[in-house]
């Protein structure tokens, strides 16, 4: 079974479109990102708690607090931004989040301090584990595990670490599946977005191997739809397929697009359409 969830932040800035979004498109789980003009991660307790309430009369579930937690320079003050690690925990545990997306840090002076890197990770994760919050940490651009080597190196050394595969991310950054595939078994979850070069395209469009991710699951699966789409010449190509009925200048026409292009895949790979899941083999 594959569950969809979404940044339906990329849909509409405000939480009455991103449910609209959500409900429109039948997906019940969220990656809660920016909500109203805030970041999810540093809002108060008790609007946490006011939103969770609203989502669940709407049957929508936050299936992770997309956080920006450790997408920062190198250098910083562990003490200071521990507050922030907590902060987020808090708000994750009032929105009924178990997992929080994370990442692993940009290097300072061009140069990153691995050790660092780990040491730092391994201390923000104790912090999320007293609250029961999963860390999982994306592959992204620029990032410390950006490349297959290096998230192979981390993944040794914080096995208690939870991880996000992007295909699209490794792509921009210059990875080949086949290097990358190796994580595939290891990922907790999926966030659903292709690319071609460093052109970010909607999921089965572009170099990502969709379609080779989904086929190689043997167990249940969340994907995270992130569109990351932008209006560019050449893009009514993929709206052509879905009979140009997506308006791509337009945020919620882009989000709509994105995700047709996911279940577009996932029923090219075999699976059904089932309520709010995906089910291999269905009819």
């Amino acid at each position: 079974m594959i569950q969809l969830c979404a940044f339906a932040d990329e849909a509409d800035k405000c939480f009455d479109g991103q449910v609209s979004a959500l409900k429109e498109n039948n997906i019940s789980l969220l990656e809660m990102r920016k909500i109203d003009g805030n970041n999810a991660a540093f809002i108060h307790i008790e609007k946490a708690k006011e939103y969770k309430e609203k989502l669940d009369s709407h049957g929508i579930s936050v299936w992770s607090l997309g956080s920006p937690i450790c997408k920062v320079r190198q250098g910083f003050d562990r003490a200071e931004y521990a507050k922030k690690v907590e902060h987020a925990c808090k708000v994750a545990n009032a929105l009924g989040a178990k997992n929080m997306r994370v990442f692993s840090f940009y290097p300072q002076f061009f140069r990153f301090n691995k050790e660092k890197v780990v040491e730092d990770l391994r201390y923000f994760n104790s912090i999320a584990e007293s609250y029961g919050i999963r860390f999982c940490c994306e592959n992204d651009t620029g990032l410390f595990n950006a490349t297959a080597e290096r998230c192979a190196w981390l993944m040794q050394q914080l096995p208690e670490l939870g991880y996000i595969y992007d295909p699209a991310n490794f792509r921009v950054s210059g990875q080949n599946f086949e290097d990358t595939k190796q994580f595939l078994p290891k990922a907790d979850y999926f966030h659903l977005k292709d690319a071609v070069g460093k052109k970010v395209v909607p999921a089965g469009f572009g170099e990502g191997h969709i379609a080779d991710i989904v086929n190689s699951l043997e167990r249940d699966a969340v994907f995270t739809i992130e569109p990351h789409l932008t209006f560019f010449r050449g893009s009514k190509q993929y709206n052509a397929v879905f009979g140009n009925q997506f308006d791509l200048k337009s945020a919620r026409g882009r989000f709509d697009c994105a995700v047709a292009a996911a279940k577009k895949v996932l029923t090219d790979c075999g699976y059904t359409e089932n309520g709010t899941c995906f089910i291999k083999g269905e009819k």
